[in-house]
């Protein structure tokens, strides 16, 4: 379909009226993958895709295709749209694709939590992040998982290290709930790294960092943990000489983690 003939909003009307017609999928993402140029059109003549279906007098809660999202999905997929020309802003992503956003914000509690969640700089894309008791330990979990610096002066974003303040009393007390040593577990990644090689794993540490990620909604198959962090993979097998064996000790159930390589 040219572009050129979805010059006008009655163009745009006609167009997804004919695509009912067909029995062409109307949804959201198929618009998007198979008729770009009419999913372009309508975006920019009604703001969105939804409000081209509402102009055409289709319910567009009918034909979005249902999706069942939890933590470890909504994080998944935002780690997907996430990239250098992308635009992360709750209004941009809400007119491609307006489930994730509603899904975001119900689970995680608003847009930027989950981008947060995400391991994405909300100041990058929210004007004012929105903290919370919750947010704020899960985003020290998320750091503490990636070996990233948890000082008070290195941790970043300087509005982590602030609100965890007001909420907590103080940074080291913020690590405490969380369930970290201040003392510890504070140390960039290069520190940690190289006392982690003089200190090594342990049984105990293999079982920790498994349920850290678990709290995080982060998936627990060996597939992805080898990709997101491969010394936890390394040390499970070695401690425990299989990846279902650590998650065993760690009280899962191996059965019931599916993806990937155990």
């Amino acid at each position: 379909m040219a572009t050129a003939s979805l010059r006008n909003r009655e163009a745009v009307v006609r167009a997804i009226l004919r695509h009912e017609l067909e029995g062409l999928p109307l949804n959201c993402e198929a618009a998007k993958r198979e008729s770009r140029p009419l999913f372009r059109g309508a975006v920019r003549h009604f703001g969105s895709w939804r409000n081209a279906l509402r102009a055409a007098g289709i319910d567009a809660s009918s034909v979005e295709r249902k999706r069942e999202w939890n933590r470890a999905k909504i994080i998944a997929r935002l780690r997907e749209l996430c990239g250098p020309r992308r635009s992360l802003r709750h209004r941009a992503i809400m007119r491609s694709d307006s489930g994730l956003c509603r899904a975001a914000s119900l689970i995680f509690g608003s847009w930027c939590n989950a981008l947060l969640a995400a391991g994405i700089n909300p100041q990058l894309f929210c004007r004012i992040p929105q903290w919370d008791r919750n947010s704020i330990i899960e985003a020290i979990l998320l750091r503490a998982v990636r070996g990233e610096a948890l000082g008070s002066t290195t941790v970043r974003p300087r509005t982590l290290r602030s609100a965890a303040g007001r909420e907590f009393g103080s940074w080291a007390a913020a690590l405490t709930a969380a369930g970290l040593e201040p003392g510890r577990d504070i140390k960039p990644r290069a520190v940690a790294q190289r006392e982690g090689k003089k200190r090594g794993w342990t049984r105990e540490r293999v079982r920790k960092v498994i349920l850290q990620r678990h709290a995080l909604g982060l998936p627990l198959y060996g597939g992805a943990v080898l990709r997101d962090d491969r010394r936890l993979f390394s040390a499970g097998r070695t401690w425990f000489k299989s990846w279902s064996r650590a998650l065993a000790y760690a009280g899962f159930d191996p059965a019931q983690v599916h993806g990937g390589p155990h």
